[in-house]
């Protein structure tokens, strides 16, 4: 074969796709049905769950940003100030943090885009070490099970329940509430395909006007130092000498376990992005869907994080909000929402 032949030849490969139409994955959609192969290129091949698809843009939407806003965004914020030791360091984590979250969030878009099948990060992993045969999948068994956020979730949800009944929570009563939820979802979704989509999208929608509400009201408040009535707690306001340059970095704690500690504080707040990977097979459109719902869910939750550090930063001084438990204690909070089942409200905002 001359030189020039082999250069051709690599040209017209470099400029095919690496999915292309002459992978035996067009063959297999042209062919008649037989016994699924193991190759590689199969993975690649759409496939729709046996109930059919059934969920929308904005269905898609709601599972994504129900579970980004979620008890991560308010559980997070009080101990990462607490662990950093002043604002500006805190405020960095977060950027640092949210960056993070981004290049991570196009990995998934990278993936589920050329393997639009449900499974996730499992399909992912076995799409790029076939070999040995398995150890993808015990990796991500071993994952899920051990550092999993779906427990600590619900942990942190029958928290926020006690607290909003005003019962005097303990461990056992937290998990058992925990168990439940897992329990009660699990039967819904399992048995009533329809009406958990339905359920899922009402209270999706619900929690994130809630979350809108809550964060308008503190910044209104802060912003205007508007006195809230029957509150002995003072209300904070905005300050330039609160907000220097030297005051933003006081007391900041540059240890490395704790900038490592709070970076994955950060993530936490963020997981959820990936959540509409692990359902694409009952996904409309869902190469089309995937690549808008992500973008906008990690924008509408970058967007509720940093309104959220704004009301931490200013809610009074530091001391204060070193002292602070994962509950939301905001004065601003109970107020607004004393009329209407006291801190019910702010429990159903947290649900993930």
């Amino acid at each position: 074969m001359s030189p020039t032949t082999h250069s051709a030849d690599s040209l017209a490969l470099e400029s095919e796709p690496l999915l292309s139409s002459r992978s035996t994955s067009t063959n297999y959609l042209s062919s008649p049905p037989h016994k699924p192969s193991r190759q590689i290129e199969d993975d690649t091949i759409p496939e729709t769950s046996t109930l059919g698809r059934n969920l929308s843009w904005s269905s898609a939407y709601i599972l994504v940003i129900s579970r980004v806003i979620g008890s991560g965004i308010f559980a997070t914020p009080g101990p990462i100030l607490k662990t950093t030791g002043s604002i500006g360091l805190a405020l960095l984590l977060w950027i640092a943090g949210s960056l993070l979250a981004w290049l991570s969030l196009q990995i998934s878009l990278e993936y589920g885009c050329m393997l639009p099948r449900s499974g996730g990060e499992k399909v992912y992993l076995e799409f790029t070490y076939p070999r040995p045969r398995f150890l993808a999948s015990t990796l991500v068994a071993v994952q899920a099970v051990l550092l999993g956020f779906t427990a600590s979730n619900c942990i942190v949800f029958g928290e926020y329940m006690l607290f909003a009944l005003g019962i005097q929570g303990t461990e056992l009563g937290q998990k058992a509430i925990a168990l439940g939820l897992l329990t009660w979802i699990t039967i819904v979704h399992g048995c009533f395909l329809k009406t958990g989509i339905w359920i899922q999208n009402i209270l999706g929608w619900v929690k994130v006007g809630l979350v809108l509400f809550m964060a308008l009201t503190g910044i209104f408040v802060v912003a205007f130092g508007v006195q809230l009535p029957q509150s002995d707690a003072p209300i904070p306001t905005l300050s330039r000498e609160g907000f220097s340059w030297d005051a933003l970095w006081q007391g900041s704690n540059w240890h490395w376990g704790t900038l490592t500690t709070a970076v994955f504080k950060v993530s936490y707040s963020y997981a959820g992005l990936s959540n509409l990977n692990n359902v694409l097979n009952e996904v409309k459109n869902p190469v089309r869907t995937l690549k808008t719902v992500a973008p906008a869910a990690f924008v509408h939750g970058l967007l509720v994080v940093f309104t959220r550090q704004f009301r931490v930063f200013v809610r009074g001084s530091l001391r204060r909000s070193k002292g602070e438990r994962t509950a939301d204690r905001s004065p601003i909070l109970r107020e607004s929402f004393r009329r209407r089942g006291r801190t019910d409200f702010v429990t159903f905002g947290c649900r993930d």
